[in-house]
């Protein structure tokens, strides 16, 4: 691989891609727009998400520790027994599909030892039968600690 190919992942020979995605950017932006339309995101959040995030935690082992809703945003703290990054997002990707619409959006960030998961799914106009509206989540999850207070082990390997 010569010296100026910056690597993507692991693996990566090339240092580029294939293509673009442009196909998806209208899809992409009209979720954007409509998060940043005044009103959007529907009231009672506790009511509407989180029978089905706790049916989905109970489902993958995972135990929700604190719910807030903070000015529209259902705020959710998850403690898993999953472990390493690729796990951790596993699970809690299986947790915003029990409440995605039809579209969705989601960002990954890290907080020490918690990996957030920004979401915003909602109905863009016709996708069904219900007016548009949308929802705002922010997934925290965090790997249980052991006896000693300490998070478990990363064992899995990083995701590309």
């Amino acid at each position: 691989m010569p010296d100026a190919v910056r690597r993507r992942w692991d693996t990566d020979a090339r240092g580029r891609g294939d293509a673009d995605a442009a196909a998806f950017a209208p899809a992409i932006d009209e979720l954007g727009r409509l998060a940043r339309r005044t009103e959007w995101v529907a009231e009672e959040p506790r009511v509407h998400l989180l029978p089905h995030l706790e049916a989905a935690a109970e489902a993958e082992g995972c135990r929700l520790d604190d719910v807030r809703d903070d000015a529209g945003v259902l705020d959710v703290h998850v403690e898993t027994t999953a472990t390493g990054a690729g796990e951790v997002r596993r699970v809690a990707v299986r947790l915003i599909a029990s409440i995605a619409e039809t579209s969705t959006f989601v960002h990954e960030r890290r907080e020490g030892d918690t990996a957030v998961f920004d979401v915003v799914t909602g109905l863009p106009p016709g996708s069904t039968g219900f007016e548009t509206h949308g929802h705002a989540i922010r997934l925290r999850v965090r790997p249980a600690t052991g006896s000693d207070g300490v998070p478990a082990p990363d064992r899995g390997a990083e995701q590309a």
